[in-house]
């Protein structure tokens, strides 16, 4: 019986020299790895029992902490550049970044749906392919890339393909209405000075060294259809992903992003949401308009485009293969869900010298 009582009291006596002897006064220098590991065992379990519970190998049986769970967005949403806040845009991009592009292009989808922006849709395409904006339009890109890739190299064929429809990217930018922006861009594809002046859309006349005349192109469809074209071939050649061309064609945050780019095997837009995320995600667009306007940039295009092919196929037809057969088809179909007196009365058309659709008319 005595024995017993001296060997507990020798257990007691040798488990406390040794939880003393890894104590952090006992310790001087830095630590091993072991010892900051017994450490962590140390501050997350309290007593004894479960201090000696570690494990053979020498790893704590702490609890991980559970992953976070991806926000959800409601469907209701109608505008979500307007009805998604920052803060939550920044939760996707930093938990599920790989969730974004197409929750965003479903709820885009939806709202380029709806009935008022399905009518002004089919108005602005009609108004752009009897007037012949769309046919110069759609020359300017293809010379643009003609030019591009015979200096440069050819696109692989999908991404060419998915870059002549951008061509439709004036609904997006500035309804093919033209125009100058708060941010000062201009025309239809909405140029900058600084990248107008590198596309050779605004050139400077100079005559004994003083500047005499300026000459700005943005307005004129062939000429900035054309720039916007040799854009978007650069800004692919230099992202390798076309939805960051979108958004570097939108902000110059991407070129930042593209400056301290961390290698992985993910995408680049994916990469690019975590780069945003890391950054303090509204820190690097210095305000929360400019953070919610580039996130649903490139959804907000695809789901344009989406609609388009969805009830007007025809015209990316005639994108793609521009030909007078297929304009007309286009016309026709833009025709075909609305009255001809309606149309060519319609007050969106109000203030122009001769009735509008005159030549549609004619085919019919």
């Amino acid at each position: 019986m005595k024995l017993f009582e001296i060997l507990n009291k020798f257990t007691v006596v040798f488990v406390s020299a040794a939880i003393a002897l890894q104590s952090p006064q006992a310790t001087q220098g830095d630590d091993n790895p072991q010892q900051q590991e017994e450490k962590g065992c140390r501050q997350t379990n309290s007593s004894l029992i479960d201090f000696l519970s570690k494990d053979p190998n020498g790893k704590c049986e702490d609890k991980k902490e559970e992953p976070k769970k991806c926000p959800s967005i409601p469907l209701s949403i109608r505008n979500p550049h307007k009805d998604i806040s920052a803060n939550q845009l920044c939760e996707i991009a930093s938990t599920c970044p790989e969730s974004l592009l197409p929750t965003l292009s479903s709820l885009w989808v939806q709202t380029y749906s709806s009935r008022i922006e399905m009518q002004h849709l089919e108005r602005t395409l009609l108004r752009i392919t009897e007037n012949g904006t769309l046919g110069r339009a759609i020359k300017g890109f293809n010379d643009g890339l003609k030019e591009r890739e015979r200096s440069k190299g050819p696109l692989p064929p999908e991404v060419k393909e998915k870059i002549l429809e951008l061509v439709l990217l004036p609904l997006v930018e500035s309804k093919w209405k033209g125009g100058r922006s708060p941010k000062g861009a201009h025309g239809l594809y909405q140029f900058t000075k600084q990248t107008a002046e590198m596309y050779g859309l605004i050139q400077y006349k100079y005559s004994n060294g003083k500047l005499v005349g300026i000459t700005d192109n943005r307005h004129k469809t062939y000429e900035s259809a054309k720039a916007a074209a040799q854009l978007f071939y650069d800004l692919y050649s230099r992202f390798g992903d076309l939805n960051l061309a979108l958004s570097a064609y939108n902000s110059g945050v991407p070129f930042k992003y593209l400056r301290s780019a961390p290698k992985s095997e993910e995408t680049p837009y994916l990469n690019y949401l975590r780069f945003i995320a890391d950054a303090g995600c509204i820190k690097p667009f210095r305000s929360e308009g400019n953070l919610r306007e580039n996130l649903n940039y490139p959804s907000k295009v695809w789901a344009a485009l989406s609609v388009i092919n969805s009830n007007y196929p025809v015209i990316l037809e005639y994108v793609k293969k521009p030909s007078e057969d297929n304009k007309v088809r286009a016309l026709e179909a833009l025709l075909s869900n609305k009255s001809k007196e309606k149309l060519a009365t319609n007050k969106y058309f109000s203030g122009s010298r001769r009735p509008p659709f005159k030549k549609v008319l004619a085919i019919q």
